[in-house]
């Protein structure tokens, strides 16, 4: 824009037409170019979702399902400010308003039917100072897909194998043998966890009550798959198609073979509301 300052006040008119052409193309620069308004409005006219989610919940499996459909665009986890080295925006430069409208829904070819992304409950809550829930909940027609892990000691023991290896998802034919694990999970620790959880999990479904919600489990994705996975076909209104993932199974050892104090954990929880997680 340099050379054009002397334009500004020579041919402030032609200024004005250059400046709003550029700024439409920065805007719509995934094109190369500005679009015809007819055609933008074409290519927004796709169902909004987000999966809503915890760690070590599945989220990478349901995930690449949704993205194996032909006619549906699933991102990844869009508000990781732990692992913005991923994302082509900063906190520094994009709001969260901004990551919705420019980076996620944005304009598509016509024959893409839905587009969504991945949003960890209890990590993404904030971005560049604004609340992310705030944002999200403006989204107009926002479908949302929540997926738990029913059991929480299950998750607990596969989140701190992760933060121990590193290793978050597999490659759906990732063969390798990784080393056998035991340890204990005090009782305390175990009872936070799912309570702090729950609470976050309420809190999430008290903001965004006025949404469509479709709750489902980890547990139901593997042992019912077609079942849940027609139920989110029709949920977000896309045609049928046969879905595949794209991740393995990481955790191959049942809890009971990692956990060495099982039996008290289950002793000490029964008959409580905390047996159901475990």
């Amino acid at each position: 824009m340099a050379p054009m300052l002397g334009v500004r006040d020579t041919a402030p008119e032609l200024f004005e037409l250059v400046r709003t052409k550029i700024a439409q193309a920065e805007k719509d620069k995934w094109m190369g170019g500005s679009l015809d308004s007819n055609v933008m409005a074409a290519q927004l006219q796709y169902r909004r979702f987000v999966i809503v989610s915890t760690p070590r919940s599945g989220t990478h499996l349901l995930r690449t399902l949704l993205g194996s459909h032909p006619c549906i665009e699933v991102h990844g986890e869009a508000f990781n400010r732990f692992g913005q080295h991923l994302l082509p925006y900063s906190v520094q430069d994009t709001t969260a308003a901004g990551v919705l409208e420019r980076h996620l829904f944005r304009p598509y070819f016509e024959y893409v039917e839905a587009v969504g992304f991945v949003l960890f409950r209890d990590l993404d809550t904030h971005w560049a100072g604004q609340n992310v829930w705030g944002a999200l909940a403006d989204v107009r027609d926002l479908k949302i897909i929540l997926l738990d892990r029913r059991n929480r000691l299950e998750r607990l023991v596969s989140l701190k194998k992760s933060l121990c290896d590193h290793v978050w998802y597999v490659g759906r034919e990732d063969k390798r043998l990784r080393p056998h694990v035991e340890l204990s999970v005090p009782l305390h620790e175990l009872v936070d966890f799912i309570d702090r959880d729950l609470v976050n999990r309420a809190q999430f479904c008290d903001q965004f009550h006025g949404h469509d919600i479709l709750p489902i489990t980890y547990e139901e994705l593997l042992a019912t798959p077609e079942v849940v996975h027609a139920r989110m076909l029709k949920f977000l209104g896309v045609s049928a198609a046969m879905l595949q993932s794209g991740t393995g199974k990481k955790e191959k050892a049942p809890v009971s073979a990692v956990v060495n104090n099982i039996d008290q954990l289950k002793s000490e929880l029964s008959g409580t509301k905390y047996e159901s997680y475990i």
